[in-house]
């Protein structure tokens, strides 16, 4: 390259290091600007609508639950952590970790003819063992090994237990382990925090939906024998409506 013209790309550049245009840079900016603002844009908190896995969120770590009316960003799968000496799920700050079970004869999956499996927490919890006599049935109120026993509704007063019945009545249903599923919901403590017309706030221990553990309890089995049994702090959290007032989730 000649004198003259390194000279010449002095006067043009500014300075003896090349640099580019400013006007690369406004472009470069011009092309990523919006799809950063995409990106930004599709982030949405768990419990807004969606239609689609990416309108919650453009990396693939959110899920729409189109099941829901107007779809429902959540996350599944979620769980429990131990940070320090304290718990924390794994869900962003403004939703919380529930579990659901599906409680037989209290939902349409259970198809017609099945028949409540009544049953009360607080005191046959899951270990009841069967009736006398080798015919393999439980005793009334009892889940088998393989279920849970869930309140039907929570008691507000007593968050952990279930709402008092009748004497005759038992609170609760049994739910088979095998039907649990996680997920992140949005946190509530009224209907309005909801923000969303179909859907309500509703406690842990209600239809099925339980707080993930995190600590275990003593407790006694039918047997009078000492146990520990999990338990989850009680929290309220954002669902859609029931179809009917005694149906769950």
């Amino acid at each position: 390259m000649s004198l003259a013209t390194r000279l010449l790309l002095r006067r043009h550049w500014g300075g003896a290091t090349l640099r580019p245009p400013m006007r690369s840079f406004l472009s470069l900016a011009a092309i990523f600007a919006p799809l950063l603002a995409l990106a930004a844009g599709c982030s949405r908190k768990v419990g807004d609508p969606c239609v689609t896995n990416t309108d919650c969120s453009s990396l693939g770590d959110r899920f729409c639950d189109v099941s829901a009316p107007g779809g429902y960003c959540t996350v599944e799968g979620c769980d429990v952590i131990t940070v320090g000496d304290e718990f924390k799920d794994t869900c962003p700050e403004d939703a919380v970790c529930v579990r659901f079970f599906q409680q037989i004869g209290r939902g349409v999956a259970d198809g017609p003819g099945v028949q409540d499996r009544l049953c009360n927490p607080t005191t046959v919890f899951t270990l009841c063992a069967p009736a006398p006599g080798g015919t393999g049935k439980l005793p009334e109120g009892c889940c088998a090994p393989n279920e849970r026993c869930l309140c039907d509704e929570a008691d507000s007063k007593n968050p952990g237990q279930c709402k008092p019945t009748s004497e005759k009545d038992l609170p609760g249903h049994c739910a088979p382990e095998s039907s649990e599923r996680r997920t992140c919901l949005r946190k509530c403590e009224k209907d309005a925090d909801c923000g969303r017309a179909d859907y309500a706030c509703r406690q842990t221990g209600t239809h099925g939906a339980e707080a993930v553990p995190t600590r275990r309890e003593p407790a006694t089995d039918p047997d009078g024998k000492q146990v520990t049994l999990p338990f989850g702090t009680p929290a309220m959290f954002c669902v859609q409506k029931p179809a009917r007032p005694d149906a769950g989730m």
